[in-house]
């Protein structure tokens, strides 16, 4: 349009040569007249003075469509510049897109491939929690926060840009609230029949691995399935054992106990637990066992050194106490051999881990869990009890000790919101370490 216009303002320009010529005509005319040479000359002066106007307002005209043109052309290149740039990140985009796809399915897949018995639960409900984001709001983010503009992420590569993305996401507040929603948060929406579909749903998957030939059973004899609930709390759970009881095949209300896990329901399910009649008659059967009787014809035992190489198969109290001394030590500063990541806890052990692993071997899920699982493996036991017994004479007995009682205000401090169930384990793991301390001081 600029080009146009100064074509036109140019034109006009040329055409005020003749009108020149004419007028000096005119000016040679007036000048020979013998009578009213002034006025003749002022008048043809004035039609001069209009065209030397006309002349430098078309000059002005044509060279600010010059300028113009020079403008518009920088910016038609600036923008075609940005025109690339962003089809560049138009492009990351759909690549993000299809990535983050990917990363979801393949999550999805990973947990049911690592936890078969878990049951995802996703109520329709759930897709209007998702957060809209208007594209504005990230670009004043962006500019804020990290202080550069959406051109400077064309520049950069589909990861950084990726997790720029997923930065942006985790911080906002609903986001936030979605992952600190309770599993009773989500349930509570749910009519109550809703609720218990998903209990039957957990009732079949919680199928004992054996099957009772009920052939054999007959008279006043029969199997039953005893249940338990694990939620986060008991004391403030939608899990109501009346309510449950309609979901489920048992004469019996399930028991609710607690785990302080926001995120799971679990289901323990027992068909024809021990018959009480061998409940009744332990007592007689650990005598047996710990007394074995030389005059009867066999024996219980099928090693004769069986009190040198087998673990009790009634474990003291006392031997428990000892071995939880090593569980609590383990966990503190300044030993770190069994750690916390995610839900899970995980034992430092060159035994039997693997090196490009950083010798770490998963235990089990939940405070409570991983301490049984320590327990039940005496290997473990004895790889920590040497660890540090190692570490302690490493880095001296009075670095050990203060470092322990800073652990130890630490741990007690947190302890304080966690469920009854863990606040009581953890009271003895701060007992077990005070014992070692007083131990360390009188030597």
């Amino acid at each position: 349009m600029m080009i146009k216009e100064r074509g036109e303002y140019a034109k006009q320009k040329e055409e005020l040569e003749e009108k020149y010529r004419l007028v000096k005509l005119e000016i040679d005319k007036a000048s020979r007249k013998l009578f009213g040479t002034k006025a003749a000359i002022e008048g043809t002066l004035k039609k001069f003075k209009g065209l030397v106007d006309r002349e430098s307002s078309l000059i002005l005209e044509i060279e600010r469509r010059e300028g113009a043109i020079e403008f518009f052309t920088y910016l038609i290149d600036e923008a075609k510049k940005w025109h690339e740039k962003l089809s560049g990140l138009s492009q990351y985009c759909s690549t993000l897109t299809q990535e983050l796809n990917q990363d979801i399915q393949r999550k999805k897949l990973e947990r049911r491939g690592i936890k078969p018995f878990v049951h995802e639960i996703e109520p329709a409900f759930l897709r209007d929690w998702i957060p809209t984001v208007e594209p504005q709001d990230f670009l004043i983010w962006i500019k804020n926060e990290k202080q550069m503009d959406i051109l400077k992420l064309s520049e950069m590569r589909v990861n950084e840009v990726k997790t720029i993305l997923l930065e942006y996401g985790s911080l906002q507040e609903k986001v936030k609230e979605i992952k600190e929603k309770r599993i009773d948060d989500i349930l509570e929406e749910l009519s109550t029949d809703k609720k218990m579909e998903y209990v039957g749903l957990l009732d079949k998957m919680a199928a004992p691995l054996w099957q009772y030939d009920q052939g054999v059973i007959s008279g006043k004899y029969k199997t039953t399935n005893i249940y338990l609930f694990g939620v986060e709390n008991p004391d403030d759970t939608i899990f109501k054992p009346e309510e449950i009881q309609t979901a489920i095949s048992s004469p019996y209300q399930p028991s609710i106990i607690g785990t302080g896990d926001p995120k799971r329901v679990i289901c323990f399910k027992v068909e024809a637990a021990v018959p009480a009649f061998v409940i009744s008659k332990m007592p007689q059967y650990k005598e047996k066992y710990m007394i074995p009787e030389k005059d009867k014809p066999f024996s219980y035992h099928i090693n004769k050194e069986w009190e040198k190489k087998l673990p009790a198969l009634f474990p003291r109290e006392e031997e428990e106490e000892k071995i939880r001394k090593y569980w609590s030590l383990a966990l503190a500063n300044p030993f770190n051999l069994i750690s916390k990541k995610g839900e899970y806890y995980y034992i430092k052990s060159e035994k039997k881990g693997e090196r490009t692993r950083d010798y770490m071997l998963k235990l089990a899920q939940g405070r409570a869990e991983a301490m049984k699982a320590f327990f039940d493996d005496t290997e473990f036991v004895e790889e920590i009890e040497e660890n540090i017994r190692t570490i302690t004479q490493k880095i001296g007995e009075d670095k050990v000790m203060e470092t322990l009682k800073e652990y130890g205000d630490d741990l007690e401090k947190k302890a304080r919101r966690q469920t009854e169930q863990i606040r009581k384990q953890v009271e003895l793991e701060l007992e077990d370490i005070e014992n070692y301390i007083k131990s360390l001081s009188s030597l």
